[in-house]
């Protein structure tokens, strides 16, 4: 990673069952550590799984999936 002007939104669940939410926040600091701007947003959902977040939330509205509504949140507000 380098630096760069590119804003990052991590979406990362505690309950992941592939990767530990500890390397969420690993990358988040090297990223604010190298000046980017990254935002760790911590899935909380009732469908909390890898599989759901990456692809299944799509199938929900932003009121129904609060992950799906930070992510157009966040795009909306950049």
């Amino acid at each position: 990673m380098s630096k760069n002007h590119i804003p990052m939104l991590l979406i990362q669940s505690k309950h992941d069952g592939l990767i530990e939410y500890g390397c969420a926040e690993d990358f988040a600091k090297r990223a604010e550590a190298l000046g980017n701007f990254c935002e760790l947003y911590e899935v909380k959902d009732k469908k909390n799984t890898h599989s759901w977040y990456t692809a299944g939330m799509f199938l929900e509205t932003r009121k129904e999936n609060m992950g799906l509504d930070k992510f157009f949140t966040w795009i909306e507000e950049k």
